[in-house]
């Protein structure tokens, strides 16, 4: 019988790759949904993504990433209607997590109920042919949102 102060049951386990270091140079695919997957950036319209106010606030600070973390460059990106994919390499090692930079927050979080979903996903690109399938896949998101797992 575990003991009542062990809380490991409810612990999550780590989708990271285990005794990976990320800070090392390399691409990473991430994707990162709104909270409850609410369709906060806009909508598909004729295969094409619409956004809407927050959703272009979203896509503006997805291009300045590389001004606050020049190791950082970014490659393809959707904004969907209620999640983000993102490719990001970094192209020089990190010295430490606390000299990374964020971007500042989003300013629509005090307008209205918008949230982040508190965990994303990450992938590390392991090869060129992930690579290729990754970005086509982002490219593709729009036209094939009704297939797409996060399609509400």
């Amino acid at each position: 019988m575990p003991h009542s102060n062990d809380y490991s049951q409810y612990r999550r386990q780590s989708f990271r790759l285990q005794g990976y270091d990320y800070r090392n140079e390399g691409m990473y695919f991430v994707t990162i949904c709104t909270k409850d997957r609410l369709p906060f950036f806009g909508k598909i319209v004729d295969n094409q993504m619409i956004l809407s106010d927050i959703g272009q606030i979203v896509h503006d600070n997805w291009y300045k990433i590389p001004q606050f973390s020049p190791h950082i460059v970014l490659d393809e990106f959707v904004v969907m209607p209620n999640h983000i994919h993102g490719i990001l390499a970094i192209i020089s090692p990190v010295a430490s997590v606390a000299s990374l930079h964020c971007v500042p927050s989003l300013q629509c979080n005090d307008a209205t109920a918008f949230a982040w979903q508190p965990k994303f996903y990450d992938r590390i690109i392991r090869n060129e042919q992930e690579l290729y399938n990754i970005q086509n896949y982002i490219i593709n998101n729009p036209k094939n949102w009704k297939d797409d797992e996060n399609y509400f």
